[in-house]
């Protein structure tokens, strides 16, 4: 049984990554837990940027549960794997 880690949120440097209106983002937040890709989350806030790097999260941690991790998953004739 391996031990589950939480995901650690720290304030990080938005390097340049612009809003959709080509603004530069003025907070960023790095989400991270060990052998796990980082997340990131940006925003005008810091509490905004944390928010989306903890969404974010979620989102990565939903699709290890569920085993996408980029790889293709064909169904098989009756549906199943």
């Amino acid at each position: 049984m391996t031990t589950e880690y939480p995901w650690i949120f720290e304030p990080a440097s938005p390097e340049n990554v612009c809003d959709p209106a080509g603004q530069p983002w003025e907070h960023a937040c790095r989400g991270h837990k060990p052998r796990r890709p980082v997340v990131m989350g940006y925003g005008n806030t810091p509490s905004a940027a944390e928010d989306e790097a903890r969404n974010n999260a979620q989102i990565q941690d939903a699709r290890e549960v569920l085993g996408e991790r980029g790889e293709v998953i064909t169904l098989l004739a009756g549906g199943f794997l």
